[in-house]
């Protein structure tokens, strides 16, 4: 993952790669390194290039929930590339995300 701040901070744009095309990559935020109780975004390249990507809520150890509010920015893209699942989306730095309290990126 790969990640830069745009405009006054606010912002922050992410590259996500992986070369397992067969499974959902995603990327969590939390206060600390557990999984459970952390914000995160996942998603995929389907068979026909189009990218779905989703802001989830992970309560535990099982699936991750669809946050109410999404909070990415503007239009996502992902596309797969010699083997490369790439994800890109803009995502505020601190969600406000009511689970969340105040975990972000920090």
């Amino acid at each position: 993952a790969q990640w830069e701040t745009v405009g006054r901070g606010d912002v922050m744009r992410w590259h996500i790669e992986t070369s397992n095309t067969k499974t959902w990559p995603g990327i969590g935020f939390s206060d600390d390194e557990k999984m459970s109780q952390t914000d995160a975004i996942i998603g995929w390249v389907d068979r026909n290039g189009r990218p779905f990507l989703m802001d989830t809520w992970i309560n535990g150890y099982g699936a991750p929930k669809l946050d109410v509010r999404q909070d990415i920015i503007g239009t996502p893209s992902g596309r797969i590339e010699y083997g490369v699942t790439i994800l890109e989306f803009d995502r505020k730095r601190v969600s406000n995300d009511e689970q969340v309290g105040r975990a972000g990126v920090k």
